[in-house]
């Protein structure tokens, strides 16, 4: 779990299974299960989970995908 608290600033590329972002991230953003963008938090790069939650205020400025490249999900299609 990777936790970027209220009032912290990061520029990186950030990769964990859950990821709360509660201040500034610059940068892309992978959770191999969720990501939780808080009211509080900025995000300026992109995200990649397969479940995502933006609460009500959070910003983001970036694309989303919460497409799973595992093989059984990409054959289904």
């Amino acid at each position: 779990t990777v936790t970027i608290g209220k009032g912290a600033r990061v520029t990186a590329d950030i990769f964990g299974n859950l990821i709360n972002v509660e201040g500034e991230v610059v940068g892309d953003l992978t959770g191999a299960e969720q990501i939780v963008v808080h009211s509080s938090g900025y995000v300026r790069g992109n995200i990649v989970a397969p479940r995502l939650t933006l609460q009500d205020g959070a910003r983001l400025k970036g694309s989303i995908d919460t497409e799973s490249s595992s093989p059984e999900r990409s054959s289904t299609k």
